[in-house]
């Protein structure tokens, strides 16, 4: 159920709060006049129901409006991404709601076999665009094959490490 609401449309997800707030006055309105017990019953359920379905929709919408109002932390507006402020440090990505929605995949050992031999699947889970975070496992191609295949276990200090090694030198 929650994956057809999220994938409603602003416009739908209105509606669709609009109708159920309307069923649910309605059927209160029903239960406080309704004689028969049987009849309460069935209305009771479909009371708890349509509620139930109405608490979901709002909870999507202020989802929604809290992620329309907070800003993406890997890519802020108005900010130039340059390898000069960039994050370098210890899984600073965990923020980033483009991590989180794609890190379980490849936490599960049984993907992330499945990962290490599919060059294309590991292609596809990069992120499209450049962000504050480069030692992300989803930044580059290097990156996520390193996570997925040579470092599954050590990923976040390697890298760190990794980075604080190249820019020591170059210091």
């Amino acid at each position: 159920m929650l994956e057809e609401i999220r994938s409603l449309s602003d416009e739908q997800l209105n509606e669709y709060i609009e109708t159920f707030q309307d069923r649910v006055e309605s059927t209160r309105d029903y239960l406080d006049d309704a004689d028969d017990y049987t009849v309460s019953m069935v209305m009771r359920g479909k009371l708890q129901e349509y509620s139930h379905k109405l608490q979901l929709l709002r909870e999507e919408r202020a989802r929604r409006n809290k992620s329309s109002v907070n800003e993406h932390p890997a890519r802020p507006s108005g900010v130039k991404i340059t390898r000069e402020n960039q994050v370098k440090t210890y899984q600073v990505y965990i923020k980033c709601p483009d991590f989180l929605e794609r890190i379980p995949y490849i936490n599960n050992p049984v993907y992330r076999r499945d990962l290490s031999e599919d060059f294309l699947g590991r292609k596809s889970m990069l992120c499209k665009q450049d962000c504050l975070f480069p030692t992300c496992p989803f930044y580059d191609q290097w990156s996520i094959d390193n996570r997925v295949i040579y470092h599954p276990d050590d990923y976040d200090e390697w890298v760190v490490q990794g980075y604080e090694d190249r820019f020591k030198k170059k210091s």
